[in-house]
Order: C-alpha cells, then structure tokens, then sequence
C-alpha cells in the first residue's frame, strides 16, 4: 500500500474529481459526466466505442470493511517542517504512535464496545495500557471487542503503527504510517458513542514511557492530519490485486486478407499484444495520466499480421495498481480493445477468455523504491502454462472477463489518444561481447556488454534443472540512489527460454545464474522513443564531438512515457524537461514533437483548481517547485515549443493555464517578484543560491513568454499587463542587485552565485555594460549545478564571447567527457555520492551543450515560428570547423563552416518554402576583402555587389556581415585581402 495521489491537494480540489471510489461507479454501472472538451483535446480524445472494458471482476468490499466506509485515514505531520509527511519526501519516519483519549462516567451501563481498525500497514492496539492486537495487512479490517479493557472516567486508545510497505529498499529510508479507526459504544439505555480517527487524536514518531497509558502527558505530541480520503476504497490497490499479470484471447474468422486491420487499445497499465502467434506490440500503453482521471490508448495496424480463416488475438496485460511519480493508477486492471478489419468489429466483450498468470509474481526484496508504480519481475517457470499466444490452444480453464461498460466508464474515463508512435523495437540482438559466458555456469555474474547506456529487456535461454533462481539486472540497478527494477527466473526442467519485458538501462546486464546451468544464449532488446537522431554536429574539437554524443545518449534514454529522469523516477520533472526539449529540436526529427506536446498537455490538465502547475506529473506528486514551472511556460519552455514548430494550437490550449498561474505570482513594492517557496522551495542543487536573482530572471522569461502568447492569441490586454510586469524587473533589478561589482541580494551572505549572474544575462534583465564584471564573476564561481549551467554558458554566447564559454563548457564538463566509460551525462559533478539528489548519471538537464553548439556555435536558429525564417550566425570560438544538421519542421539544415588562414567558408541547404539570414563573422578574418556566393561576388570593401533575387545584402549588423537567401543551396567564401 502506498501514500495516495492526492495528499496534497486541497479539498475543493478533491470535490472536482468526479468519483473517487472504484467501487460506487461498477456497483451502479454508472458512466461519468464530462465537462465540455476543449478544441484542441477534441483531436485526441475519442468517444463512441464499440469495445466494452473488460478485465478480472472488481474486488468487493467485505461487511467488516464497509464499517469504515465513512471514517476518516489520519497521518503524522513533521512539526520541524510543518508539512505532511509523506512517502514523496525521502524520510526515515517509519514508525508512529497515536492516542486519542475519551471519557465513561460508568462502564458498567456498556452493552458494547466494538472497534474497527487498520492501518499502513502494520499496528499493535492497546486499550489503558494493554495490548489488545496486532495486524499487519491494510486491506484486512479488524473488529475487536474492548469492552472488558474499559474503565470507568478517562480511557485511551493507543495504536502503534508503522509503515513496512513491501516495495521500499530495505534500511533505505521509510515511509510515515497512518492509521483509521472506529469505536462503537453502545449503552444499554440504547445511545450510542463513536469515537473515529479524526483531528482530536495526537501523533508522535518519538518513543514515550508509559505512550499507552490515560492521563500520559502528550502535550510535545502534535496534532494528526486528517487525509482527504475514506474507507479502504480509496487506497490503490483496493480495486485490483496489485502486479497482476492478465493473459487475454479471442479468436475470429476473416474469409480475406484485409485492405485495412486498425485496432484501438486502452489499458491499465501496460500490454503486449501477439496475432496469430506473432509478437505485433512490445509493450504498448502509456502511463495513465493525460488527466488526473484520464486514460490513453493506442493505435495499431494489425494487417501485416492477419491471415484468411481462423486469427487469434492474444494480449498479456500488466496492472500495477499504485501511484508513481509517472503513472496515476486507475484502480482497476482492464483493457479495452477494438479493431476495425474492413469494417468488421472485433470488440473485447464477455465473450473473450482470460486467465491471470500463474508464473508471475511478487519477487524477493529489495524491492523497486517508492517513485516508480512497475514492480520487479517474477517468472516461475515451473508455473508456467505454456504456448498461450499460439492459435489453436486449449482455453480451457480460462474464465469470462468481466465487463465493465463502454467508454469513458469509470474508473479509466475518456480516452486520449497516444500523441507518439509506439516504441521502436530492435527486436532480440546480441551482445558486444557476445559468446562472452560460460558454456556453464560457475555461480558467478555474467557480466555482457551493451554498446552504450540504452533502453533493454534481457533475454537468455538456457537448459537447467527445476527450482533455481536466476537474477537480472543492469549495472545501473542501483542508479540515482534506491533501487530500481530487475527481474528473478526460476527455472524448470530442460531447455527454456525467458525475456524480462519491463525495460532497464546501463551499460552492462548483469546475469547471476546458479552453478552447473548449462548457458545457451544471451541476448538483449533495445526499445526506445521512436524517433530518427537526423541531427548532427561535429568541429575539429573531439572533447565537444563526444560531448554532444553523450548529450544525445542521454536525450534518448530520458525520451520515454515522459521527458523523465530515467533511473530511480522515471518522472517528468519540468525543469529538466525544458532542457531536454531544446536538444530534441537539435537532434531528433518531428515525430519527438509529439511527446513534448504531451508533456505540455500532462502539465496544464494537472493544473490545481486555485492555478498552481506542478512537476513531475502524472502521479501522486502534488507540489509545486516554483522557479522550475516559470521555466516550463517561459522562453525556453512552452515558447520554445511554439518558435519551433509554429503550432498556434498548441499556444491557444495553454495560454489560459499560463495565465491562471502567473497570477499567482505577485510584485513587491521594489517593483519585483515576490518570493513564492510553493511546495518545494527548490532552486537548484549545490549551494550558493542567490534566490532574488534566479526568480527574477525566471520571472521575467515567463513574463516575455506570456506576452507573445497573450499577442498570439488576441489577448491585447493580457499582452500589455506582462509587458508591464517585466519592464518593472528590468527597471529594478540592477538598481536592486548591483552591489561593487557583482549582483548581490539584501541579506545574502553566501558566495557569489554564478546561476543568478548567468540567468540575468539570459533573462535580458542585466545592464549590457555591466558584462565585462559578470564575465569575471563567471571565470571564478562555479557553484552551479548541470541544471543551470546551461543558462550560465549561454551568457556568454549571448555577449558573443564564445572562446570563453567554450573554456567553461570543457572545463565543467570535463569528468563526463573525459569518463572511461559513462556514455552519458550526470545529475551533478560527480557520480553517486560525488553528485547531487541521487548522484544519477542519467539526467538530461546535463545536456544542455547539445543545444548551444548547435544553435550558436554552428548558428542555426528559427526567427520567426516553424522555422518560416532562419538565421545562421556562427560563433566559431578556437574552432577552425563545424559541421551541423538541423532537423525542422520544413526539413533537414544542413550547415558547415570552414575557417582558413585567409579565407572564411559557409556551406548551407535552405529547405524549400523557408528563407535564411546569412552571417559572416566581421572580425573572423583580419582584413576582410570580398565576400563571394555560389561563386558571384556580392561585396567587397564594404559594399554590396551584383545581387539577385535570390540574394540580398542586409549589411553590417552587430558582429555579422548579413545576407538573406531563398531556399537552395548556398556556399558563402569570405576571403582577406592577400
């Protein structure tokens, strides 16, 4: 059992949801009422099916347990932090002691006293200091009689719980317990007294002599918090058994092979789907989460797999049944499907089979920490049942699925369709080292090589004896901290083969197989975000070379359900996201702009009742990281998103979720931002944090954001209310922060913080001439994390001073490059506990360089949205060479420029329907003589010569001898006079 979803979120807010027990909606067969759809959803969400949910029938609630139907959970709450404890913030709090105290003038007048009681999941009860009983599984209610422990004038009821949830790492930190309670005096005169778990009990997590006993004085003990949540059929895992593993087949007849075989799929949580034997989808679905009530569903052609008679359609499904940082659980494990063969329904009904499998089950500890909803892998082969995917095979035994209605039906809702393709599948290929085992086992760890940090499921096949276990996992098991996932074998007699579907990444799987299995095969399957890595970029520089491959590295394996952290969260947190998309534009072709798109929409439909966005969503994360969601609407985020693509659409959905929560963000009587701590007060990691000047700065690219959606979307008024706003930072902020040259704020004693320096310049709020100290400031701070260090390197592309941010771009990042063999980017500095949060060497917030060598060394960048206009203005630094491709939306940029020692060169292709401005570098040659393109001479001493209508000088602007050209293919030669 975990902590739910919805501990943070404010009560108005819970009324929103439109049910929230699993149980009313399937007893009723009620279908749920929707708010009218937005324009831009109705593209995605559908609503007339045939199909009905079907799926194992629907856990009912015993008469012991309805007792607490209307009884209120209560928790701890951390007096030190004034917050609620839960499992989301990493604490050791485990344990928890609770009394509440009440008065009986005469026992004796007692007929009865009945309490009801369970917990989180483990308690020990005591009535006046006696020990009563114990429990330890949440889902069972006990009823105990207590009427022979009472007393006459004050008694107590103390419940010592603790939280043991199976899934955390062992002695890796614990989540707080909470407890829920009825107590039925009925006397014999007929009244009857209830004491119920409410605020009027007190909690501590520290250990009291005597704790059990009345008149104990708890005066140091806090009060409880009364959680927004009643009976047990709001816990996930009340609906469904938690990891099931659900096998499901129909059979159907086609007199002709199809012109046309599309099926919808929905389901909670994940599936693999076979037709006529043959594996059509490896893992389909996505999280749950396109709403906090929502589902999605996929699309799939079934035609290449279809053939004239008797088909069989076979799909495996895994329901979790909890919360993660990226998946909201429905509660239910279903699945919805429905295929339209030339106008033929094939549609999941009571009349398909269903059986749970039995070779699947809960593995051995440790198990995979809190933030992620998949569970480790068990498969008993011993158990297993055979060929089930085959046509032909013998269903019977399986039993009739029940159905639950047709979409949106509670508790999946409506629809949305997956806004990505599925997963691009390698299908099984071996390892580098392949042959590299034993041909049988001595015990140890096979250890088989991967060619860099990527996505896979292991596989092997082996022949073995019954009954041995046989562990799976990667390198990076452990990476970021807890425990991820893995998967445990158990073995049967003879030849068998076996492939752990859930997805884990590192550079080496590591197999443990017990002595004496004779070892056949090793191989793997990579499965990634589908998308072609068209992008390139390559100097004469190998450091930034590799630097920019580990980038990518790192982007793919963050490009997944989510722009998530790949390791121990597999989350969607925003600030990281805006980091990671700038690089998709620069390295991935237009199918990743599906999944940024759906990461704009997770954020917005998550969006409180009172405007506050938060990260990382889907799941049961619910605070609010302030400077990280200015971040997601602002100029690198949300507008990033629009001035690469052109989407209007996109921009019209979000704008009035970006105006909900700006307003929540007020101006001091400074004329700058007030500081907004949100639910985690998080600036970056690392310390030193200078928090007035990243606001601001954070503020005032959310403001410029905001105005040109405001703009784009006719909001006049709105446009000119940010305008306002972000003049008055601009107008306060040197005035405010300028300190001797520095930026300082009042009352900061730290050292000079070189994120505030760097985002001021990138925010457009610093006093141009105050560059030359800021750069000072830049060359002698580093406290920084991966995180920001983006926008600090991108100062000083901004005040074109290349050389120097490329010194400081090897300089950070020369561990992660110069690393012998980490093919990708890291959280921190360092490794482990070398780096920060959980020291994770996958974070796609690194890789932040991918972007700024692309769109400022090698130029390329849109300047009016969906790449209309272009520019290309290089700032080559030390580099004599760079080389890039710029995937668009109009197609592939390629660019390359060449500096010799008396000539300059720049080779560009303008795809069709776009135009570029051209920029020569003016002191990139001393004594520039004459420019030259496609071989005409268009200036020379300063002026422009022999133009056509492909071509117009623009002149000297800035650092740049600019040229506009039409599409085509263009080579500018800058040669000095010899």
């Amino acid at each position: 059992m975990t902590f739910c979803s919805e501990l943070f979120l404010s009560e108005e807010q819970h009324m929103s949801y439109r049910k929230t027990l699993l149980f009313i909606g399937i007893l009723l067969g009620s279908h749920l009422v929707f708010s009218q759809v937005k324009p831009y959803d109705a593209l995605q969400i559908k609503t007339n099916w045939n199909a009905n949910w079907i799926g194992p029938q629907p856990k009912l609630l015993s008469p012991s347990d309805k007792v607490l139907d209307d009884v209120d959970w209560i928790w701890c709450i951390e007096k030190s932090l004034n917050r609620v404890v839960a499992p989301e913030l990493d604490t050791e709090l485990g344990k928890c002691f609770f009394r509440r105290e009440f008065e009986l003038p005469d026992h004796t007048q007692l007929r009865s006293a009945k309490i009801s009681l369970t917990a989180d999941n483990v308690f020990q009860l005591y009535v006046n200091g006696e020990w009563i009983a114990q429990n330890d599984r949440w889902e069972k209610v006990e009823t105990i009689n207590i009427l022979p422990h009472l007393n006459n004038g004050k008694n107590c009821i103390a419940i010592e719980a603790e939280n043991r949830a199976y899934y955390h790492v062992p002695n890796s930190g614990k989540s707080p317990a909470g407890i829920i309670a009825r107590l039925d005096l009925v006397h014999k005169n007929g009244k009857t007294q209830t004491v119920v778990t409410d605020r009027n009990w007190r909690t501590t997590s520290n250990f009291y002599k005597n704790w059990q006993m009345p008149d104990n004085n708890d005066i140091e003990w806090d009060s409880t918090v009364v959680l927004p949540k009643k009976g047990l059929a709001s816990w996930e895992g009340a609906g469904s058994e938690l990891n099931q593993w659900l096998c499901f087949r129909k059979s159907f007849k086609l007199s002709q092979l199809p012109q046309s075989a599309i099926a919808k799929i929905a389901v909670d949580s994940k599936y693999w789907l076979w037709l006529n034997g043959e594996l059509v989808v490896f893992e389909g679905g996505l999280k749950r989460g396109p709403t906090p009530d929502d589902t999605y569903f996929d699309e799939v052609d079934l035609k290449p797999y279809c053939k004239n008679g008797e088909n069989t359609i076979a799909i495996m499904v895994w329901y979790w049944g909890r919360n993660g940082y990226c998946h909201k659980s429905s509660g239910q494990a279903g699945i919805l499907f429905e295929a339209d063969i030339d106008g033929t329904i094939i549609a999941s009904d009571d009349s398909w089979h269903m059986i749970q499998h039995p070779a699947y089950g809960m593995s051995d500890p440790p198990y995979p920490n809190y933030r992620l909803p998949e569970f480790n892998i068990r498969f008993d082969a011993t158990k297993d049942i055979g060929n089930w995917v085959a046509s032909g095979f013998n269903v019977s035994g399986w039993t009739i699925p029940y159905e639950y209605g047709k979409p949106p039906v509670y508790p999946w809702n409506r629809l949305w369709k997956r806004p990505f393709p599925l997963w691009r599948d390698s299908g099984l290929i071996p390892y580098e080292n392949n042959g590299g085992w034993p041909d049988v086992s001595n015990g140890g760890v096979v250890r088989m090589n991967l060619p860099r940090n990527i996505t896979i499921t292991p596989y092997m096949k082996i022949e073995a004896p019954p009954g041995l276990k046989i562990d799976l996992r990667t390198d990076n098991y452990f990476g970021g901290g807890p425990a991820n996932i893995r998967a445990e074998y158990i073995t049967k007699e003879g030849l068998q083969e076996f492939e752990a579907v859930a997805y884990l990444n590192g550079h080496e799987v590591h197999y443990t197989i017990p002595p004496g299995v004779k070892i056949l095969d090793l191989k793997y399957r990579e499965t990634r975000f589908n998308t072609d890595f068209s992008g390139a970029f390559e100097c004469d520089d190998p450091f930034l070379n590799t630097l920019w491959i580990k980038a990518r590295n790192t982007m793919n394996i963050n490009m997944r359900d989510a722009i998530q952290d790949p390791d121990r969260e597999r989350s969607q947190w925003w600030g990281d996201a805006v980091i990671v998309l700038g690089e998709m534009f620069y390295s991935c072709d237009t199918a990743s702009y599906g999944l940024i798109r759906k990461c704009m929409s997770n954020l917005v439909e998550w969006q409180k009742p009172d405007g506050v966005i938060f990260s990382p969503i889907p799941g049961k994360w619910h605070q609010e990281l302030p400077c990280q969601m200015l971040a997601s609407i602002g100029r690198y985020g949300f507008w990033r998103y629009y001035k690469y693509t052109g989407d209007t659409a996109m921009i019209r959905y979000v704008y009035p979720h970006v105006k909900k929560y700006l307003d929540l963000w007020q101006l001091g009587e400074d004329g700058l931002v007030q500081h907004r701590s949100g639910g985690w007060d998080w600036g970056d990691w690392g310390e030193n944090k200078d928090r007035p000047l990243m606001d601001n700065a954070w503020y005032a690219m959310a403001l410029e954001s905001a105005m040109n959606m405001a703009e784009l979307t006719g909001n006049k008024q709105d446009a000119e209310y940010w305008s306002a706003r972000r003049q008055s930072i601009i107008a306060n902020f040197d005035k405010a922060f300028w300190n001797e040259g520095s930026y300082r704020s009042s009352g900061y004693e730290g050292e000079t913080d070189d994120r505030g320096h760097g985002l001021a310049v990138v925010a457009g709020i610093s006093n141009q001439n105050y560059w030359p100290q800021v750069r000072d400031v830049l060359a002698r701070e580093f406290h920084a994390s991966p995180y920001t260090e983006k926008y600090v390197l991108e100062s000083f592309f901004i005040r074109n001073e290349t050389a120097a941010g490329l010194k400081r771009m090897k300089d950070r990042y020369s561990a992660m490059v110069n690393h012998p063999w980490c093919t990708t980017l890291w959280e921190g500095w360092g490794i482990g506990p070398e780096g920060y949060g959980g020291g994770s060497y996958n974070h796609g917030w690194a890789g932040g360089p991918l972007t700024l060598l692309s769109e400022y060394v090698a130029g390329v960048a849109p300047t009016e949205p969906g790449y209309k206009t272009f520019h290309v203005l290089p700032q080559l630094g030390h580099l004599r060479s760079v080389k890039a491709i710029v995937p668009t939306i109009k197609g592939d940029i390629s660019v390359a420029h060449q500096l010799n020692p008396l000539s300059f060169t720049t080779t560009l292709n303008v795809p069709y329907h776009t135009s570029a401005v051209v920029g020569i570098p003016a002191e990139i040659l001393p004594g520039l003589y004459k420019i030259e393109v496609n071989g005409a001479l268009v200036w020379k001493k300063g002026k422009q010569k022999n133009l056509s209508d492909e071509i117009n000088c623009i002149g000297l602007e800035g650092n740049y001898i600019k040229f506009e050209v039409s599409s085509g293919d263009w080579n500018f030669i800058a040669v000095s006079k010899q």
